[in-house]
């Protein structure tokens, strides 16, 4: 996601996953609170949008509209989730992710299967550095009844837990809504 200023695009902290050609997954944090804003723009298959992308192709539209889930509760981020609508919809050979429809999927998944997480957030937990090329790491999937007492039963039904109970590599600050 990126918002326009008077030097240019910038990064705006979150990313997000193609749904459909017109149709971007983020999550509500990012869109819908008074300090995230909204995004002017979204990058689109650009692993390296400012240096080239290496002449791979790559999509970019600015916002038609932003609707977050009309549940999104800030405080405990339950129905983190929101569609942004694209001006200008993506080329078909950017192909979208599938979406399940219901809970039979995640069922299918075990405690330690490897998940993916993809983003441009930071590479350490303290160190602020803008990253330019798009990150990816896999981590285990861990279920809820493991994962709920790690959190202090903070996490929620429409919640999904992956990582290392150990810490280390992860997701970090700025890869939220991939």
């Amino acid at each position: 996601l990126r918002n326009r200023n008077q030097y240019g695009w910038r990064f705006d902290g979150c990313g997000g996953t193609l749904i459909s050609n017109c149709h971007v997954l983020t999550a509500a944090h990012c869109v819908a609170t008074e300090r995230a804003g909204s995004p002017d723009g979204i990058y689109i298959n650009a692993w390296k949008p400012f240096q080239g992308n290496a002449n791979k192709p790559f999509h970019f539209s600015t916002v038609k509209s932003v609707h977050a889930h009309p549940d999104f509760d800030d405080s405990n981020n339950i129905n983190d989730v929101a569609v942004i609508t694209l001006n200008t919809c993506a080329d078909t050979s950017l192909f979208p992710i599938m979406l399940v429809a219901d809970q039979e999927y995640l069922d299918t998944i075990d405690n330690g299967d490897w998940v993916s997480v993809t983003g441009f957030g930071r590479l350490e937990e303290n160190n602020s550095d803008v990253v330019d090329q798009l990150q990816r790491v896999e981590v285990p999937f861990i279920d809820q009844p493991s994962c709920n007492p790690l959190y202090n039963g903070r996490v929620k039904e429409d919640m999904i837990c992956a990582g290392h109970e150990d810490g280390g590599i992860d997701a970090c600050q700025g890869d939220s809504g991939g």
